[in-house]
């Protein structure tokens, strides 16, 4: 197969190389087995302004800390953040109860010291979580707005029936084992578009 010959020739010539891309191909790999089989995009984007490739065309912030800029001629303040985060929080909350899960693991978690900034904005929470820790629905809010705002890096799964994680950008992706009617309302009613994907991608 060519996939195999690459892979030994890979392993033949880039030993070093090879070391640091092979935990990212088994976080992948994971994410992928994990996911349930309805997986959507969530966000503040409209799809109707996307080009052809999918990039956003809209004037819109995508982080915390463009907190003070101008987008649509209007200033983005902290309120206008706390509001869209809490959004976001709402929507995955009733994304997981109609899922029914009640544990959920941490995977691939990431911290860092914050900044001087998110401290001052009174934004940066003191979150203790290890990497396959075990947490609760009612763990959620707090470290998704930990996520939310970079303070950590993770993904939740319960596998093949329920997965959150946040990307780039303000990016949210969840999957569930049941189609969540109820929450794709939910999210909808907030001012939230709920974009189907490929569990598969």
């Amino acid at each position: 197969m060519p996939g195999m010959r690459f892979l030994h020739r890979l392993l033949l010539i880039r030993p070093i190389l090879f070391l640091f891309i092979l935990p990212e191909l088994f976080s992948t790999f994971r994410v992928l087995n994990q996911r349930a089989d309805n997986f959507w995009r969530v966000t503040k984007y409209d799809p109707k302004l996307r080009d052809e490739n999918g990039a956003y065309q809209g004037d819109d912030w995508i982080m915390w800390q463009e907190i003070g800029k101008t987008f649509n001629g209007k200033k983005f303040t902290l309120e206008d953040y706390l509001d869209m985060e809490s959004r976001y929080v709402e929507a995955a909350m009733a994304f997981l109860a109609d899922s029914g899960v009640d544990k959920l693991t941490a995977y691939d978690v990431v911290t860092g010291e914050p900044s001087e900034r998110i401290v001052a904005l009174g934004l940066h929470q003191q979150i203790t979580l290890k990497n396959r820790q075990s947490v609760t629905p009612e763990q959620i809010p707090t470290l998704l707005r930990a996520m939310l705002r970079e303070d950590i890096g993770c993904s939740f799964a319960a596998p093949r029936k329920f997965t959150l994680s946040v990307g780039w950008d303000y990016y949210m992706y969840i999957s569930c084992h049941t189609p969540a009617k109820n929450a794709v309302a939910k999210a909808e009613a907030l001012g939230l578009y709920v974009e189907p994907l490929d569990p598969l991608e």
